[in-house]
């Protein structure tokens, strides 16, 4: 499904939680109250999209695995500073002062594949001329039972079921090849896709970025998985936001140290 264009039915983003928390909208354009909101977009989603096959493999990490915490609201920070968002799985990264950051949220898109892919905590970047349109956002997701290099190459091929609507000419989908790398001595994988050529009734984006890096995770699973997205073609976007945003990956104080 494509991301959702001016004036059109909200289909593929969908924010479930915010901070602060307000009535949320689901797929089929249901109110879903902030109070508990993620279970309820997951069960309501689940149902509209039944789900074939999972994105992510459905696998517990061990059972000694820990789990930790996490701040249900915003870090505070000096107004203009980078905004922290700490993550279950024991790493905290930054959201550019100029985007919302989103301690508490989950968003992501709805697919006919997958259904629901989703991400938490989350920033992202709405567009000034197109009101409600994703031009960016950063999110993070998990994986247990899936090697770090496995876990990128897999994460990337959202870009594929994401942007595009039957009936429309395919998009241009070019992935790179994965780079190995270490992040806090950790080893570390990146891997990007590029979709153009998107067809859109609603001004929506002509060419969409998507960037991944996986890592080690320390609690709630085995592997920690990081997405930036980066809508063009409808207002200009800092090309080095993905670095910015990787650049500030860190073990969260206390996790795996």
């Amino acid at each position: 499904m494509t991301v959702a264009g001016c004036g059109a039915e909200v289909v593929a983003a969908v924010a479930v939680a915010a901070d602060p928390p307000v009535e949320r909208t689901s797929h089929s354009q249901g109110s879903v109250p902030a109070n508990g909101a993620e279970q309820s977009f997951a069960d309501i989603a689940a149902e509209e999209m039944r789900v074939r096959i999972p994105f992510r493999p459905d696998v517990d990490p061990p059972p000694d695995w820990p789990r930790i915490k996490v701040p249900s609201t915003r870090v505070e920070v000096p107004e203009g500073s980078p905004q922290p968002l700490v993550i279950s799985s024991g790493w905290t990264y930054d959201v550019p002062p100029s985007r919302r950051a989103a301690q508490g949220s989950m968003a992501g898109w709805t697919t006919d594949t997958f259904g629901p892919i989703l991400y938490k905590p989350i920033g992202d970047l709405k567009s000034q001329s197109c009101d409600g349109e994703w031009i960016g956002l950063a999110g993070v997701a998990g994986y247990s039972g899936t090697p770090v290099l496995d876990a990128a190459v897999n994460e990337i091929e959202l870009a594929e079921h994401v942007v595009g609507d039957d009936g429309d000419p395919a998009p241009t989908v070019t992935c790179s090849e994965p780079i190995r790398s270490t992040i806090g001595g950790l080893e570390a994988a990146r891997v990007s896709a590029r979709v153009a050529d998107i067809v859109s009734d609603d001004r929506g984006p002509s060419t969409v970025r998507f960037e991944v890096v996986a890592v080690p995770a320390f609690s709630n699973r085995e592997v920690m998985v990081l997405m930036v997205m980066t809508a063009e073609g409808l207002e200009p976007v800092d090309p080095g936001v993905p670095d910015t945003i990787f650049s500030s990956l860190r073990r969260t104080d206390g996790h795996g140290n």
